[in-house]
């Protein structure tokens, strides 16, 4: 047991900051660099010592997990994603299925509850075109660790065409955003898949109500609230869960919300989640720009996303599932809290009544 500590010991040296006193990825500071380092060691070599006298109780770490959904009920809205992908059965035929995750708040949030592990990220390379990170989770209980690859790209492309490239804040802000992604990736990874399951499965019900009863009508129509600024009709909604409004169930709320999730954090576009045509790019000078095929590798490598990053023409959504692990992503979840709080119940006053018509947030 000692050797495999001291093995252990020896392999979160290697593990470099993936950040340097909140630099840039690609910095000289040699000194600063060093410094991470050293205190890196310390701070593995501190949680080790703690991992071998106080380990975890699993069962204990899954109750605090659920304990604090219910404590800030609103925050399971947004603790989870679902996006829908064609399965394809052994008589040939496809069958619609959901990918569900939780968010980067929740994995940090289980690996925090888990204890004795280590999350983090760093910088492998960095090029004209972007740069190469890796998440990595390490528990010092187990001895073990996993690294996830995880690309950030510099080069945006338009919906409607073309490109454009990220200055230099938008670039610091790009690679913070991909080391939570990477972080997150790796966490799921590394945490047990029952805990992060029976984690999701809790928020659904939080946010949803139970899965087998009527959904809550005030609950629907916060749904139709939300969906309705993305310009996601009632009817759309009925398709895409194939039953109507009338007989939605807590478990249709659930899934309805995940994907709300999933395409307020830019995961997936509404074409991609309701099978749409789409748009016509704008450009009216010359013919259209051919494609680039996008494939599950492409996605997965980070070499397009299903999103601005993408090559040009959106994925389907089945591409951009299969390309990903279970519970992993590469959108943005900026914009998940707006989803969440356009979900809330109708508002009473005038006043906010109107800013709700007008597709504004509540403050």
């Amino acid at each position: 047991m000692r050797g495999e500590k001291e093995a252990m010991r020896s392999e979160a040296v290697d593990v470099e900051p993936e950040m340097v006193g909140g630099g840039v990825i690609g910095s000289d500071a040699g000194a600063l660099v060093a410094q991470g380092a050293t205190l890196m060691r310390i701070e593995n070599e501190s949680m080790l010592a703690v991992a071998v006298q106080r380990p975890r109780d699993p069962k204990k770490v899954l109750a605090a997990a659920i304990m604090e959904l219910q404590i800030v009920p609103e925050e399971a809205k947004e603790a989870y994603y679902s996006i829908p992908y064609r399965e394809k059965q052994p008589d040939g035929s496809y069958k619609m299925v959901a990918v569900e995750g939780p968010s980067i708040d929740s994995a940090m949030a289980l690996s925090r509850l888990w204890g004795n592990c280590s999350v983090t990220a760093r910088s492998l390379k960095e090029d004209a075109a972007g740069a190469d990170l890796a998440g990595i989770f390490i528990d010092f209980e187990t001895n073990f660790r996993v690294e996830r690859p995880f690309r950030a790209s510099r080069v945006m492309n338009k919906r409607g065409g073309g490109t454009w490239s990220l200055t230099p804040q938008q670039w610091l802000a790009s690679i913070q955003a991909a080391a939570s992604k990477a972080s997150r990736n790796a966490a799921l990874k590394g945490l047990p898949g029952w805990l992060v399951r029976k984690y999701v499965q809790q928020a659904r019900i939080i946010a949803a109500g139970d899965p087998e009863s009527r959904a809550d009508a005030k609950k629907i129509a916060g749904v139709l609230r939300a969906f309705d600024r993305f310009k996601v009709t009632q009817a759309m909604l009925e398709k895409y869960v194939d039953t109507p409004i009338a007989e939605w169930m807590g478990d249709h709320l659930a899934t309805l919300i995940g994907l709300g999730n999933a395409i307020a954090d830019k995961q997936l576009t509404v074409q991609e989640a309701f099978d749409l045509e789409p748009e016509a790019p704008a450009s009216s000078a010359g013919p259209a720009t051919a494609t680039t095929g996008v494939t599950p590798e492409s996605v997965a490598s980070g070499a397009t996303s299903g999103q601005d990053g993408a090559t040009p023409g959106p994925p389907k959504a089945e591409v951009l599932a299969a390309a990903r692990e279970p519970g992993e992503d590469d959108g943005d979840e900026a914009e998940v809290r707006k989803f969440v709080e356009a979900t809330a119940p109708e508002p009473e006053s005038p006043k906010a009544d109107k800013r709700a018509r007008q597709g504004r947030l509540t403050e």
